[in-house]
């Protein structure tokens, strides 16, 4: 008999930026008296260090790249950090208590923690996805690195559903003038065109070793699961 699997990108939550998811969670599970926009923004931009450490930083660090490479690499965290920074603010830091507990409760969704295993932030993912992401698995297993070009397209769904999922459905959950949509846009924008910098000077010119290094590293974030272990992280 097949067992049924579940598949989930999960990615580990270090102690501050889980105190902090729990913090802000909590808080609404009673009746906050100050607006609590200024935590949200704490928490996005934990967030989104946390990200661009194991998207950019920590591969990076992994394959040696050059100092040249390394360039290339701070730019984009840097850029990153920035934009999340001030798109946050300007979404989130004066928001009223009403909008912000519809954010909360679904970050209470996002939110997990594992019995001997940690924290994490972590979604469902369908087949489709899983099919897309086989060739890291493949290299994770043999040793066998796709080439650079598969690598690339795997990072920009990969990325592409961490951004849609944990930074873009948060702000479907609240009101957004035209001004503020603006902000997002250009936000995003900025973002995708610092990774795709990334991509197209550095992962794509990487060699068999360095590629094989990436990804090792990515393919750490799909989990696999049993159904009951599935109750872990729903």
């Amino acid at each position: 008999m097949t067992t049924e699997t579940f598949h989930y990108v999960a990615m580990n939550a270090p102690e501050k930026l889980a105190r902090q998811a729990e913090k802000f969670i909590s808080t609404f599970e009673g009746n906050p008296k100050g607006a609590q926009g200024p935590e949200l923004v704490t928490l996005i931009n934990l967030l989104s260090a946390e990200l661009v450490s194991y998207f950019l930083t920590e591969p990076a660090a992994l394959a040696q790249l050059t100092p040249v490479q390394m360039k290339v690499i701070d730019f984009c965290a840097s850029t990153s950090a920035k934009v999340c920074s001030m798109v946050s603010n300007k979404l989130y830091k004066k928001r009223d208590n009403k909008e912000l507990a519809r954010i909360a409760s679904y970050i209470k969704q996002l939110y997990t923690q594992i019995d001997g295993d940690g924290s994490y932030i972590a979604f469902p993912v369908g087949k489709e996805f899983v099919a897309m992401f086989q060739p890291l698995i493949d290299a994770n297993e043999t040793g066998n690195a796709p080439d650079g070009e598969t690598l690339v397209n795997i990072i920009d769904e990969l990325t592409g559903e961490i951004m849609d999922k944990v930074f873009l459905h948060p702000t479907e959950l609240v009101k957004l003038s035209m001004v503020t949509k603006k902000v997002l846009d250009v936000g995003i924008d900025s973002c995708e065109k610092a990774l795709h910098a990334v991509n197209d000077k550095v992962v794509k010119k990487l060699n068999g070793e360095q590629l094989a290094t990436y990804a090792c590293h990515y393919s750490a974030v799909l989990k696999t699961v049993t159904k009951e272990e599935a109750l872990q992280y729903a």
